[in-house]
Parts: C-alpha cells; structure tokens; sequence
C-alpha cells in the first residue's frame, strides 16, 4: 500500500494470535504478508484461491486474556458501586458500550454484553476451558449475573450504572472491529491509501491491493474437517466480519457445544446456522452484528438483517450440503463492486 514516504511499499498490519498485540510494518511491494492466522490466507493459500484474505470464525479464545490492569473497563468491571463515570481519555469505550446496547435493543437481548458470566461458565472466556457441559443450577447462577437492561448508560457527562454491583461487562464481540476501525484511522492520518487490516474475525479494506485491483475476501465453508472457500467477494473501502460455530467449541457424548452462547438460554445455541458474515462500513458495526445474527439463527436472522438494511450472508447446513442466504443488501453490495 502506497505512502507518501515510501510510493514503492505497502502496509500491512497483522496480529500473530488473538492475545498478541498488533504489528505495522512497511514491506516492499511484491511481498505478501501473513495478516492473521485465523482469517487470512498463507501466500500459498492465496496462489490456490486468489483471495487476499480468508473471512473465517476466529480460532482460539474469543477472549483478551491479558489486559491493561488501569484500563476503565478493567475499572468499571471490578466496582462494587452501581455508577462510574467514563474519563474523557476513555470516550471510546463509552461508544463501544453504546453500541453494545443499541444492537442488543435491537435483537431484543440476543445480543449482550454482559454475557461474560456464561461465556466463562461453558469455558470460552479467559478463565479454563471445559470439555463438559455444566449442570443447570450453574447455568441458572450465572444468568442471574447476565442482563443487557441491567446496565445503564448516560451521554453527558459519560457514565455507566450497573443495577447490579457484580454485572460482568464482555466487549469481545466488537473489540476486534473497534480495533480494525483504530488501526485504520491511524493508517488514513498517516496518508495511506491501499490497505487491508484484520484483527481475527474483523477485517476491513481501502484501495486496491498489489495487483491493484479490489481486495479479495474468501468466505469459509462453515466446516471443522478442513479449509476451504464458499465464495470470494470483492471489497474496497468495507468493513467485514463472519461468525461462526465451527472453529472455537468442544464435544461431549456426540454433542458439540459452540462459544456462540444464547444469553435467553444460557446456553450454546442449537440450529443448523454454521456461519455469518457482515459486510458495512464500520468494523465495530459488523462485528456485533455477526455474533448477533449467528444466535439468532437462520430464521429470524435473515429477516432481521433485512428489517435493518445489513448486507449479510449465511451459510446453513441441510445435512450433507450447505445452502446460502444472502439479503437484499448483501447482493447489491456485491453488484455494485463487482
């Protein structure tokens, strides 16, 4: 990707693993880089499927697990009083959470960011794996710390209030789109034109890539055994984001239990969904929105997503084979860059 300093050389940022922090560094042009094992193609992966970069469900814990200790979010978690007020250095969390709750408004609690107390009880969060489900007086115990009304939020001056002092705030399912959407901001202030940033799950473009032509995404076939492409889009100047079931769960008794939990249930979700991808204009935006439609399931999803104008597409498992949905938005999108 062309900067002012360097015409001949291209950016590219990449994150090794999902806890390691994020590497910028200028290469020359005709090199490829690794972006992020979780999503992106190798360079051979690339020559076999002439995709830029592979939109995939993230592997690994879906979980920072070491953290700033001072970070307000750290702060807000560990108060036992019901307010905090968010400092002006920390504005972007209050957006973060903000958007939290709008998708979880929206998705009438499907979507939640205080979910973190079941996300740790089924063993995908920063505490220990398990290989069994827990009992249902687990499940109950933990829902009882589980409630996206249970937190308020006032815009001026920023606060949070917690009806309750042990209410577990988990940010995971738009961290790694507010941190492609930070990533790139830097990238534009510093002039860059051509790029493509991802933080495990979230991917987002501008420009063209080496062959100058728009960035190619490889969305994943929703499987466990091996690693292959659905389809390929064509984005330039988009946010892209696909959640799924087939990466981060554990099996017991022929039974698989995906990190994709329904915070109505308390448990993973159950259908024939196995992925979901968003495309927009924001990383944030499109992240939430993946994890979202994926509980939703393959019904009311799609009508969702249609109802709220997002391009999404759905991967869906009919025994065997797997059949498509894709929305309104989603295939005009693809229309108008291709």
């Amino acid at each position: 990707m062309h900067s002012a300093t360097s015409p001949a050389s291209r950016w590219y940022c990449s994150s090794p693993a999902a806890d390691d922090p994020i590497r910028c560094s200028i290469l020359p042009v005709p090199r490829w880089a690794l972006i992020t094992p979780s999503s992106c193609a190798s360079a051979a992966g690339y020559d076999q499927t002439n995709a830029d970069c592979w939109c995939g469900n993230r592997t690994g814990a879906s979980h920072q697990r070491d953290f700033n200790l001072r970070s307000q979010l750290r702060i807000v978690a560990a108060q036992s009083k019901s307010e905090h007020r968010v400092d002006s250095r920390f504005r972007h969390l209050y957006q973060v959470i903000a958007e939290g709750q709008r998708i979880a408004e929206l998705t009438e609690g499907t979507f939640d960011i205080t979910i973190g107390p079941l996300v740790n009880l089924w063993g995908f969060g920063p505490e220990r794996r398990r290989d069994t489900p827990p009992s249902a007086a687990e499940i109950q115990a933990a829902q009882a710390r589980v409630g996206w009304r249970k937190l308020e939020l006032q815009a001026q001056p920023a606060a949070v209030r917690k009806a309750q002092p042990d209410l577990y705030i988990d940010l995971s399912a738009l961290g790694e789109g507010y941190g492609v959407d930070q990533l790139t901001a830097w990238l534009d202030a510093q002039g860059v034109n051509d790029y493509m940033v991802a933080v495990a799950g979230a991917i987002r473009t501008k420009g063209s890539n080496a062959k100058q032509r728009p960035w190619a995404i490889a969305i994943e076939e929703p499987v466990t055994e091996h690693r292959s492409v659905n389809r390929i889009v064509s984005l330039t100047n988009r946010a892209v984001s696909t959640s799924g079931d087939y990466r981060n769960f554990f099996e017991r008794d022929g039974k698989r239990y995906s990190h994709e939990i329904n915070p109505v249930t308390g448990a993973p979700v159950e259908r024939n969904l196995g992925s979901v991808t968003v495309i927009g204009d924001v990383g944030m935006v499109v992240d939430g929105w993946a994890t979202a439609l994926m509980v939703l399931g393959e019904e009311r999803g799609p009508a969702l997503a249609e109802a709220q104008g997002l391009a999404a597409y759905f991967i869906v498992r009919d025994g065997e084979t797997l059949r498509t949905i894709a929305t309104p938005a989603f295939q005009k999108m693809l229309d108008v860059e291709n």
